[in-house]
């Protein structure tokens, strides 16, 4: 038991007189804690936004004159007296046309020039208000998910059926079920996964390079299997070169898997409900590849930076503990604040995380592709300048045989 007591004593001494344990002990917990409050709270306001009115619009809805009744059907003024007592500024502009025009409004929805296309079934209100007990009477709704305002409006419209109609089928006709949105994109879809994309996949790329990273070469110092590497007849600038290829090329096969899992998970994410086609186009995921390889390649090289330097895998991995965090709110940060100017796409680190959230919203050419390209550069000219500190660092002898 005395010897037990000594190595414990022993240990307590050195975790809590050794400043960088320290921070490594209990940084990562209070960092977490802030993580997750943001979060928390963001993706609270997110899902307000989403849900919430928009100011000063006028919803443009039109709807078939096949309803069989006198004036506007019940559910148009039921939307009418809702929006009017919603937020001031909002009104809605509704316009009956023929259900022979029905195809040709659809391409209006997709357009975004009308938010909301209701299809009534014929007589339709004549039968759900009167006595009728047929089973045929439907209402079928058209929107374009990738607009805000056209989500808001659907949303609204399909709460109020049941207050205004009973017996009735949704978006089924001659028993086959239409799909109410038109759009090629899905808004509400497009705003989580801008936030929840870059954090998920920052966290699998930067926890690949904490496990490869700092066994590279602090490990084998506290093997003391680097001082034999380095007495080897190669110069050591190459042997540098070659830990990173070799590094790099494991932290891509790993991030590919990554990637793939990402994309396999999202369905069961959502609950079913995503297809990740729908948010990344065949382009945005090519330039997304490439962004993830050179993003790979820098986390490599400052890894192995950090690895080089430390003197134990432990002290490596407290150094790079915290940076996976940090890179966590970064994660954040783009859902809180505008960082599209390209000024941004000079700052390390946070570049990448901004391009990840410019392609996911389907940010314009014109802003997406120089922004990618300055990160994709800003990526490479960091990777050199870790290449270049750590053939140094092996160069160092001091730092190199010290455990």
């Amino acid at each position: 038991m005395k010897d037990v007591l000594t190595v414990f004593f022993k240990e307590m001494r050195r975790f809590f007189t050794d400043r960088r344990t320290l921070a490594a002990l209990f940084i990562p917990g209070v960092l977490i804690f802030v993580v997750y409050t943001i979060m928390g709270n963001l993706v609270s306001s997110q899902i307000d936004s989403i849900s919430s009115s928009p100011e000063n619009t006028e919803f443009r809805i039109a709807y078939t004159d096949n309803y069989g009744m006198e004036g506007k059907p019940v559910l148009i003024q039921g939307m009418e007296l809702v929006v009017s007592e919603g937020k001031e500024g909002n009104s809605v502009l509704g316009e009956a046309i023929s259900t022979q025009d029905v195809e040709a409004y659809k391409e209006k929805v997709k357009n975004e020039e009308l938010h909301l296309l209701i299809v009534f079934s014929e007589e339709f209100e004549k039968n759900v208000i009167g006595s009728s007990s047929s089973t045929d009477n439907s209402i079928s709704f058209f929107y374009n998910a990738a607009s805000s305002v056209s989500s808001y409006i659907y949303s609204l419209t399909t709460q109020l059926v049941p207050s205004c109609y009973d017996k009735y089928q949704v978006n089924v006709v001659d028993g086959s079920y239409q799909d109410p949105n038109l759009g090629e994109g899905d808004y509400a879809m497009g705003q989580v996964m801008s936030f929840l994309f870059p954090m998920l996949t920052i966290a699998l790329l930067f926890s690949t390079i904490l496990t490869i990273c700092p066994e590279s070469i602090a490990g084998e110092k506290e093997r003391g299997t680097i001082a034999s590497l380095l007495l080897t007849p190669a110069k050591r600038t190459h042997l540098a070169i070659g830990k990173i290829l070799a590094l790099s090329v494991t932290a891509i096969a790993s991030g590919f898997v990554s990637f793939l899992g990402i994309i396999l998970s999202l369905p069961e994410l959502f609950g079913g409900t995503v297809d990740f086609f729908s948010v990344f186009t065949p382009g945005a995921i090519v330039v997304l590849f490439f962004l993830i390889i050179t993003a790979l390649f820098l986390f490599v090289t400052m890894g192995l930076f950090v690895s080089a330097f430390a003197k134990s895998v432990k002290e490596a991995n407290a150094y790079l503990t915290p940076v996976m965090i940090v890179l966590m709110v970064m994660a954040i940060v783009p859902s809180i604040v505008d960082l599209s100017n390209i000024g941004f796409a000079f700052v390390p680190l946070l570049d990448i995380i901004v391009s990840m959230n410019l392609i996911i919203v389907g940010a314009e050419a014109s802003l997406l592709i120089p922004y990618i390209a300055v990160t994709i550069v800003m990526n490479l000219i960091l990777s050199g300048v870790f290449i270049f500190l750590v053939a140094k660092i092996f160069d160092d002898e001091k730092v190199m045989f010290t455990r």
